[in-house]
């Protein structure tokens, strides 16, 4: 998992200048869906993004009232044309 304090370094096959703005996107997401289902904002610190190589990513959710189902949220990423798209699926009851 990378925390805020670690260095950003990309993954193979991911630009590094692309590669912040990825992050950001995954988080951003990761914080809307949450945000969504529990109705309360999640800190900086509160999730850890693990970005994949190959289109995905994961966010470890340390909320103390996250519940279980909501513990790991998976997403896709995609780099189109200078444009950094993200989506994460949050399971169903």
């Amino acid at each position: 998992m990378l925390r805020p304090e670690e260095p950003r370094l990309a993954p193979p096959g991911i630009p590094p200048g692309a590669f912040d703005v990825l992050r950001f996107s995954a988080k951003e997401s990761v914080y809307k869906a949450w945000f969504q289902v529990m109705g309360v904002y999640l800190d900086f610190q509160e999730a850890e993004l693990d970005v994949g190589a190959t289109g995905r990513f994961e966010a470890r959710l340390l909320h103390p009232r996250t519940p279980g189902a909501l513990r790991i949220l998976r997403g896709r990423w995609a780099l189109d044309d200078g444009r950094v798209l993200t989506a994460v699926s949050v399971p169903a009851d």
